[in-house]
């Protein structure tokens, strides 16, 4: 195995513990610079992960690979993602986290670990007023609030502290669309102090080994198929069997059947939520 093979399952090691997407964009440019030939290969692993599909399949057709059924069948399949998808669901990295202050300062979700990644915050390029502490802010949320108000800037630090469902009486995440556990207290830390995530329809949050999970994002099954845990979020009572056959072939991030990944917190469990447009 080559160095830069070893470096990209590191990577990918330590992504599944901390689920912190910046080190491949970096890595992603060290390739882009290699010339060697393994680099490319290993570029084009890379791409796929960042969901850059157009990228990918235009760097494998111009490498030489051999000409066998299962190289033909994986471009195939990437030459269809990117038809359909193009670099579309490229992950955003953020401005060099480690360089500015502002974002060290977010509090850790238990229930949603890297809210960056998955969208539920973003940063401004200038501050806005926190609509609950009225400070300037540097870092917003994008996600759901049931509340009859609407707040027009939100902070994480208000969310993590539950001073923002407490002052515009509202929640994150709907209390009725949960799997079932006897953990109030975790039950009052997700729909109060843990940022949401948009589905097609109701969003629903699943639980394990009686806590609820982490949302780790938005997948569909190639994603699922590339992390190896397709079968394992199948492996689940809540699908029947028509509904595993739809996972299989309809499941598609973006798509009109889309899937939400959570992953349990205590045994490491990967499950699935989905719903359609």
């Amino acid at each position: 195995m080559g160095l830069y093979k070893e470096k990209y399952i590191k990577l990918k090691k330590g992504y599944e513990k901390n689920y912190f997407i910046d080190p491949f964009f970096d890595f992603r440019e060290e390739l882009e610079k290699s010339k060697d030939n393994e680099a490319k290969q290993v570029l084009a692993d890379v791409y796929i992960f960042l969901r850059q599909y157009q990228k990918a399949y235009n760097l494998m057709v111009s490498l030489d690979m051999p000409d066998n059924k299962k190289t033909r069948k994986s471009l195939a399949v990437l030459k269809d993602l990117a038809q359909k998808y193009g670099n579309s669901f490229e992950k955003k990295q953020l401005n060099k986290p480690e360089a500015d202050e502002r974002l060290k300062k977010i509090p850790v979700f238990k229930y949603h670990p890297n809210p960056f990644m998955t969208g539920a915050f973003y940063e401004l390029s200038e501050a806005e007023i926190c609509s609950c502490c009225n400070k300037p802010v540097f870092i917003k949320y994008k996600g759901p609030f049931y509340s009859l108000e609407e707040p027009e800037c939100l902070c994480p630090g208000c969310i993590a502290s539950g001073k923002a469902a407490e002052k515009f009486d509202g929640e994150f995440q709907d209390e009725s669309s949960v799997d079932e556990t006897d953990n109030m207290e975790g039950l009052d830390e997700l729909i109060h102090k843990t940022p949401g995530y948009y589905g097609w329809q109701q969003e629903y949050w699943r639980a394990h080994c009686n806590d609820y999970c982490a949302f780790i994002g938005y997948a569909g099954s190639q994603e699922l198929k590339e992390m190896g845990i397709l079968e394992e979020v199948l492996d689940d009572s809540l699908w029947n069997e028509t509904a595993k056959e739809n996972i299989r072939n309809n499941l598609s991030n973006g798509g009109s059947m889309q899937g939400y990944l959570f992953k349990c917190l205590h045994c490491g469990r990967y499950l699935l939520w989905a719903d359609y447009d």
